[in-house]
């Protein structure tokens, strides 16, 4: 799978969920993709959808999260909760905590 194709399929994910507070920028490092290490950001801004941008921010992201494949696979499939990878130490964080628990939320 590419990774525009693995974007799109993680972009799914959320479709439809609407953000709402001040803008926040995500990195996002999954490790053991198919093709290597993907990494891409997303981008929450006040009254939009989530948008999913492949590569690292341009500008000093608010946090980055960082998973493995088989995990990312799981929650875009629904078969793990991101909040339950969250808690269980699956899902790594670096950076202020805020925009992480907003995206959380907004992945349900």
């Amino acid at each position: 799978m590419s990774a525009e194709a693995e974007l799109s399929t993680l972009e799914l994910t959320w479709h439809g969920r609407i953000y709402h507070g001040p803008r926040r920028t995500i990195d996002v490092v999954v490790a053991g993709a198919p093709a290597g290490t993907l990494v891409y950001h997303v981008v929450l801004a006040d009254g939009s959808a989530p948008e999913v941008v492949a590569g690292a921010a341009p500008e000093r992201p608010d946090a980055t999260l960082e998973q493995v494949w088989v995990d990312a696979v799981a929650q875009a499939s629904g078969a793990l909760a991101p909040v339950v990878a969250f808690m269980r130490g699956q899902t790594k964080t670096k950076g202020a905590t805020r925009p992480v628990y907003e995206l959380l939320r907004l992945l349900g």
